[in-house]
């Protein structure tokens, strides 16, 4: 049975100063999904989150730079195969509110990406995007990674987060391959979009 199970990762920062920023768009996701799904959070090795028949759901408490090490520890328990893995992350290079589910890649400067990338030694998984924009200019990435979303992206952002928890929901009963054409085909999206993000 582990071996049909996957493991959802939610990327963040944990403690109450780090909540609300952009960085922890993972983290957001995948408790609003678990909200959503009537499953408990409580406290499980390397973090916070469930373990289920059919998923492994993890906030890891590592802190961003040191992701990979809850990763490491729980992919044997699906079967050691990062293709049953799922990383919910925070996205600059993509526009604020996009969400994309993606395989494989580089970590793109993302810190948490990079750890599990080198302490799995694998990017063989997938990813679910939210975008959160650039920084304005000026603005260094990591203190606007480590800031708040502005009231006015607030709306703009709850509707990602919902449209990436329904997502889970989806590589849950539909696997991955079919979540990908959902979550990725929306209404304004060009195709010169898709290849800049493929």
């Amino acid at each position: 049975m582990s071996q049909q199970r996957y493991l959802f990762v939610g990327l963040g920062n944990p403690g109450e100063r780090y909540s609300g920023n952009r960085h922890n768009a993972g983290y957001m996701v995948l408790s609003e999904f678990m909200r959503i799904a009537d499953i408990g959070i409580g406290r499980i090795k390397y973090g916070t989150g469930a373990e289920t028949s059919s998923a492994i759901f993890l906030m890891p408490d590592t802190f961003m730079n040191n992701s990979g090490k809850a990763v490491k520890h729980y992919l044997p328990k699906v079967g050691n195969n990062p293709e049953r893995l799922c990383v919910i992350q925070d996205d600059m290079d993509i526009e604020t509110g996009r969400v994309i589910l993606k395989f494989d890649g580089g970590d793109n400067g993302h810190n948490g990406i990079k750890s599990i990338n080198n302490l799995t030694g694998t990017n063989q998984y997938y990813r679910l995007r939210i975008g959160v924009g650039r920084p304005p200019e000026g603005v260094d990435p990591a203190d606007y990674l480590l800031s708040d979303f502005h009231p006015e992206e607030r709306d703009i952002i709850r509707d990602s987060i919902k449209k990436a928890a329904e997502g889970i929901d989806i590589i849950l009963k539909e696997g991955f391959v079919k979540a990908m054409n959902k979550i990725n085909r929306t209404k304004n999206q060009s195709k010169k979009e898709e290849r800049i993000n493929d």
